[in-house]
């Protein structure tokens, strides 16, 4: 069973690696960017990204993901008020 200290840890990690794939992304491209680039910004391993996301299209996925919950709750806030 994981501990919540190395759940927290695993947590962060997970948000560095799409924070950073996001960032790189945007700057270079999808097809462009590697995993090992976006590895070198965020920390961590290869077998970290490959643990979490299983190949860069999970990344991606996650990626994508993350945005449109963010601004899914941008919608609902605007529409509460």
């Amino acid at each position: 069973m994981m501990k919540v200290a190395e759940f927290c840890r695993l947590d962060r990690r997970r948000q560095a690696i799409v924070d950073s794939a996001r960032a790189l992304f945007i700057e270079q491209g999808y097809e462009n960017t590697t995993l090992g680039e976006i590895v070198d910004r965020a920390g961590g391993s290869l077998a970290t990204v490959y643990k979490l996301f299983g190949n860069k299209e999970g990344l991606l996925d996650a990626v994508l993901a993350q945005s449109r919950d963010l601004g899914h709750s941008v919608v609902e806030r605007v529409a509460a008020q």
